[in-house]
């Protein structure tokens, strides 16, 4: 590949990029998975001023943020990005480390949930739940623990034989109440991205990281109640929690156009019937977090 191009490691793949990453893990090889490239996209799809559009088929995926610009994936092996005038890239690899890669995992055969994950042990653990669930701040009182940061807001899964998680890259997103809650050593603030409604930090945690693929543990779908408790799901409620929180569900019926679209149901059929899924109530009280954290291990651990 030309010398032009930086060279990352992000969720199992190796990432070829006109653009810098700085948040992304380095990579030697010359062979890359994807090429993420700039280029002129000539379209206009509708959409709100701070909101997106998507439009999805057999071998072409559009994705466009009108206050950021437009993604074409191409096949699965290149991304087009046409950065609107003045936009920084920081903001533009919002979407693209996101919603973008996420579908294009997708596309490349793994279940994509929209999810934080942790490895415990030699296992991975998950945590999936609502906007506001906290996902990333259950994540990160197991990190604080000492524990590793798997992927956070994006979770692939391999299903070809063991199920596997392959790691993003090292930062997390707190609020500034969560982050005062939560202690990791060596964590970095960034800088704050300048777009509407972004009102979270990136932390930089490359100490607590752990960059290889490990085998699926549990997966927890976080609720809000009073007391910690973790409560056994049936392989129906298992099913509709995972296909509910997968990528596919955010992007609509139109995901089931594009490669592999009808596969997610099977992979999250999979992960049912080998209950993976349990349910993890988390205090109301941010002081309380915690309290999970021995919870958990002892679910997992046995």
């Amino acid at each position: 590949m030309s010398r032009d191009y930086y060279r990352y490691f992000v969720y199992g793949l190796v990432v070829h990029s006109t653009f810098e990453m700085p948040e992304l893990m380095p990579a030697s090889s010359d062979t890359p998975d994807v090429i993420v490239r700039a280029g002129h996209i000539d379209r206009h799809l509708n959409m709100e001023a701070y909101g997106g559009s998507i439009r999805l088929g057999p071998e072409l995926q559009m994705l466009d943020w009108a206050a950021i610009g437009k993604f074409d994936i191409h096949g699965t092996s290149e991304i087009v990005v046409d950065l609107n005038p003045g936009v920084p890239e920081s903001l533009m690899r919002v979407p693209l480390l996101g919603s973008v890669m996420a579908l294009l995992l997708q596309l490349k055969g793994s279940l994509v949930l929209h999810a934080s994950a942790v490895r415990l042990g030699s296992t991975g653990v998950g945590f999936l739940g609502d906007k506001m669930a906290g996902k990333s701040t259950t994540a990160g009182a197991f990190v604080s623990r000492g524990y590793k940061l798997l992927t956070d807001d994006v979770l692939p899964i391999s299903l070809d034989g063991i199920a596997k998680i392959a790691p993003g890259f090292p930062q997390m997103k707190f609020t500034d109440e969560s982050s005062s809650a939560i202690s990791i050593s060596g964590s970095e603030v960034m800088p704050p991205i300048p777009y509407p409604g972004v009102e979270k930090r990136q932390h930089n945690v490359k100490e607590s990281f752990y960059d290889e693929a490990t085998d699926v543990g549990k997966l927890y779908y976080l609720q809000r109640g009073t007391d910690p408790a973790v409560e056994a799901l049936t392989v129906t409620e298992q099913f509709q929690i995972l296909m509910r929180f997968s990528y596919s569900h955010r992007f609509g019926k139109a995901s089931f156009n594009t490669p592999n679209g009808t596969e997610i149901v099977r992979q999250c059929a999979k992960l049912a019937e080998a209950n993976r899924v349990a349910r993890l109530v988390v205090p109301d009280q941010l002081a309380r977090l915690f309290e999970v954290v021995p919870l958990v291990e002892t679910d997992v651990n046995g």
